[in-house]
């Protein structure tokens, strides 16, 4: 399930970025519109665009996240499979909603 998590923000991250550098979507959400306005601010804009800034640091979270609640004693592997099921589903429904939009754009 842990690699369902990352492989799902993944896909989203990616598709975000792609959509935002290459394809010149805004993004909508808030939190992530400001991750993409600080990477814009970075002298690497010009050159590798602003959503490496977004993939690097979902990623990172994802990963992180997987790595404290698979070595969380206490979390019910009930409780495990049900948060990395919604922190998956987070990231992939998203995902592929972009690629959908992308394609029929």
């Amino acid at each position: 399930m842990g690699v369902f998590v990352v492989f799902g923000q993944a896909i989203d991250a990616v598709s975000t970025a792609v959509g935002v550098d290459i394809l010149a979507v805004s993004e909508q959400v808030p939190l992530s519109r400001a991750v993409l306005n600080l990477a814009a601010t970075l002298p690497t804009a010009s050159i590798i665009g602003v959503g490496w800034l977004f993939v690097v640091l979902k990623l990172s979270l994802a990963t992180g996240l997987v790595w404290v609640v698979a070595t969380d004693s206490e979390t019910t592997p009930l409780g495990t499979r049900l948060l990395f099921l919604a922190a998956g589903l987070a990231g992939f429904l998203p995902g592929v909603r972009n690629l959908v939009l992308y394609a029929l754009a």
